[in-house]
């Protein structure tokens, strides 16, 4: 298998897969929306569709309703099984209102009849491209909002786990955190067993996450890491179908890496995956800045407030030590007059 793995940049066109089994039609209809800036592969069949949903990200599907084999409905529920996140038109010369029922019930956008119209095919694009959008910023705004009504670390860690793994798509999530003498260590995992995370420890630049630490920018990792020259010398530690690694900054200052695996799931990492994990990556750096200048607060706090303390106890002693002196100054004074008596009678006795 060829190696692709490469850290992507730059905006790349929206990604279109047309499915259907009439060749002119294809086409006709790639033509037209390659001409329009849209990036379009092409399939004749479910079962085709199906293999090129696995090896690449679509944003948009067209879809027949009647081919050849598995039909479009089918084929639209099982792609949505490997990637939930496309959004289907079904196009379709035998469309019918319970046809229509159904795709939607399926999980498509939009449903056209034959013979194709590009302008209202161009202006559903449009919009499945705009609900894919606002789909993957509400994430964004759910993630946020659960991880910053934290500032507990832990819970925190806890709730980034989840979140970064639907954001991402992925089945395993790792956060590593720098410590005092700027190593990394594992703080929190979703597959690693506490024997692993105790004996981690990765200087800066040993390793993919070392490496990518000194980045500005996530890495999109696809296959595995052999004659990737940004990672030249480091071995896999286990089988990893897809990844992205994003450095966690914040203020330019390192705060840790986040790794995230697609370790079962068949599906590559494209160039709008790693925008996105762009914005997660600067989401979960802002988090972890917070929750710690949040800890750093209480500590010195915390301190004041001992140190305050101290200060109270030490007034309280210097009062209780006035108090004292001035009792004993008042019991001195009687007590000289008692003895100074006591002294005259003696010497009265001996005369």
């Amino acid at each position: 298998m060829a190696f692709e793995s490469r850290l992507l940049a730059g905006p790349v066109p929206a990604s279109l897969l047309l499915i259907d089994d009439e060749p002119q039609l294809r086409d006709f209809v790639k033509e037209a929306l390659g001409e329009a800036g849209y990036a379009v592969e092409v399939a004749e069949d479910g079962e085709r569709a199906i293999k090129k949903v696995r090896r690449a990200s679509f944003d948009v599907a067209i879809c027949d309703l009647k081919m050849p084999g598995i039909d479009g409905l089918e084929t639209i529920t099982r792609i949505r099984e490997i990637n939930p996140d496309i959004q289907f038109i079904i196009l379709t010369a035998h469309g019918t209102l319970e046809s229509a029922i159904e795709g939607l019930r399926v999980g498509a956008f939009d449903f056209l009849q034959k013979p194709v119209v590009i302008r209202d095919l161009l202006f559903s694009v449009g919009k499945a491209l705009e609900r894919r959008e606002l789909l993957e910023r509400m994430a964004l705004f759910e993630l946020s909002r659960t991880i910053f009504s934290t500032l507990d670390p832990k819970e925190l860690y806890d709730r980034l786990m989840p979140s970064a793994m639907q954001v991402l798509r992925a089945d395993d999530v790792s956060l590593m955190l720098l410590d005092e003498n700027r190593e990394l260590y594992i703080a929190k995992s979703t597959s690693l067993d506490g024997t692993i995370l105790a004996a981690t420890r990765l200087a800066l630049g040993e390793r993919v996450a070392g490496r990518v630490a000194q980045q500005a920018e996530p890495a999109v990792i696809n296959d595995d890491l052999a004659g990737d020259g940004r990672f030249a010398g480091v071995q896999s530690m286990r089988p990893i179908k897809a990844a992205i690694v994003c450095p966690l900054t914040m203020r330019g200052e390192l705060i840790g890496v986040l790794n995230v695996n697609r370790v079962h799931l068949d599906a590559r990492y494209t160039e709008r995956d790693r925008q996105g994990a762009t914005i997660l990556s600067s989401i979960v750096a802002l988090a972890l800045g917070n929750a710690r200048l949040h800890k750093e607060l209480g500590a010195r706090l915390q301190q004041i407030s001992d140190t305050q303390e101290e200060v109270i106890q030490n007034e309280k002693m210097v009062a209780l030590g006035s108090l004292l002196s001035g009792v004993a100054h008042e019991l001195n004074n009687p007590l000289c007059a008692v003895l100074g008596y006591g002294q005259l009678l003696q010497q009265e006795d001996l005369d």
